[in-house]
């Protein structure tokens, strides 16, 4: 996009988290016009696999929604009870 100096200009609307695990990084993207929903880079079964109890404590307290990456596309795979 280019403002009308003619300059470029960037419109960025997520916050990119990243952790360092033993085991490697993880990385989960938010999205600004769906704050409340975090989204993991990986799937379910590597996010389990993985030693995140920390991370997704953390995650579950911050969001109201978790989704993970699958074959199909993100899928949400957690969220927060309305009543909590």
């Amino acid at each position: 996009m280019r403002a009308p100096s003619g300059t470029l200009e960037f419109y960025h609307n997520y916050l990119n988290y990243s952790w360092r695990l033993p085991h490697g990084l993880l990385a989960a993207r938010c999205y600004l016009d769906e704050c409340e929903k975090l989204s993991f880079s990986v799937s379910k079964a590597a996010l389990l696999a993985l030693d995140t109890g920390a991370v997704l404590a953390f995650s579950q307290r911050r969001f109201s929604a978790i989704a993970t990456l699958e074959v199909d596309g993100y899928q949400t795979q957690w969220t927060r009870n309305a009543a909590q």
